[in-house]
């Protein structure tokens, strides 16, 4: 089933896992962050802060 889904889609980018301390820009402050994996395409980063 899982494969008729995918018709049509191409192959997910490779991620590599990281685990990177880094700070983000969020207005006029820095937020802490952490950089989860990345990728050729972008880079997965989570923070306690929300851009907005």
């Amino acid at each position: 089933m899982l494969k008729a889904l995918q018709i049509g889609y191409k192959p997910r980018e490779t991620r590599h896992p990281v685990l990177i301390p880094a700070r983000m820009r969020l207005g006029e402050s820095w937020v802490e962050a952490v950089i989860h994996n990345l990728s050729s395409g972008g880079a997965l980063v989570a923070s306690d802060e929300t851009p907005g």
